[in-house]
């Protein structure tokens, strides 16, 4: 699946080039013992190193995020565009990040762009420009994992619908307008049926730019795994218009409490790459800075 608007955070067109998928779900109960690797999204600049038309590109990929010390978290790449990268940073909004190579040696910087915490998942955005085979990349990493230092947790989901109702920060394109949007996110979860669906309203530049509206339905449950994604049959709505792109998600502590992801989405209106987390039942699940 491939699409392209204003990259939101390189100020270029974005190219998606894969779609993630689902494994079919549905029917009540049933848990993980040990979870998977956490799912990701990387967007990389630029997409065509030999021929930098200005692009970027967005790739599934699998990271881990550890506690690494007091205040400090790091981020492992295990599979995808940048495996074998690990990212140190202090856990908090806007800290710099030292970025080490697979055989270790620092390689680059980033930043931490955002991140939300919850009782039990953890989603953050990660900038990080390093060299790669004598050409810079400025990439972003937009990752979901449990809360670093918490260990495994036995996820059992449950049966019926649940709603969850949280907050997404994405960088963010409309028109001429680009920057951070911030703003809520409701997630529906059918666990009988296996169904996901949602939206996420905002705006950019913490109100100063235009408002955002995504909706989205047809993503489907993996119960084994406890995740959730887009698949071929999926809708993504953004600004009112049909998009294509990337939503991927997991649910979190021992009830399923909590519900957290990552997207990266387009069309000729703009487009967004973020996460978010989304808290059960009413619960005010994500802790401030």
């Amino acid at each position: 699946m491939n699409g392209q608007f204003a990259a939101p955070l390189a100020g270029a067109l974005l190219v998606l080039a894969a779609c993630g998928g689902g494994s079919s779900g549905g029917g009540g109960g049933g848990g993980s013992s040990a979870p998977e690797p956490a799912r990701s999204l990387s967007q990389l600049h630029p997409a065509d190193p030999a021929n930098d038309s200005g692009t970027t590109e967005v790739q599934p990929s699998v990271a881990r995020i550890y506690a690494n010390g007091p205040g400090q978290i790091r981020m492992e790449m295990v599979e995808g565009p940048m495996e074998g990268m690990v990212v140190l940073c202090e856990d908090r909004t806007g800290a710099s990040c030292q970025v080490n190579a697979a055989r270790g040696g620092a390689t680059g910087s980033g930043s931490l762009v955002a991140r939300q915490k919850g009782n039990f998942a953890y989603v953050g955005m990660f900038a990080v420009d390093h060299l790669n085979n004598g050409v810079e990349y400025s990439n972003t990493h937009v990752v979901h994992d449990a809360e670093p230092g918490m260990g495994e947790t036995r996820v059992t989901l449950p049966s019926g619908v649940a709603r969850y109702d949280g907050q997404f920060v994405a960088g963010a394109g409309v028109g001429a307008d680009s920057g951070m949007a911030h703003g809520s996110a409701t997630i529906l979860a059918n666990f009988d049926s296996g169904a996901i669906s949602g939206e996420m309203s905002g705006s950019l530049n913490d109100g100063a730019g235009p408002s955002v509206q995504v909706v989205f339905n047809g993503l489907e449950l993996d119960r084994r795994a406890r995740t959730f994604a887009s698949i071929g049959e999926s809708r993504i709505r953004f600004q009112d218009m049909r998009a294509t792109g990337e939503i991927e998600g997991g649910f979190y502590g021992p009830n399923a409490q909590e519900a957290a992801g990552v997207f990266s989405f387009g069309n000729s209106a703009g487009g967004m790459t973020g996460m978010f987390l989304s808290c059960k039942d009413g619960v005010a699940c994500i802790r401030p800075e």
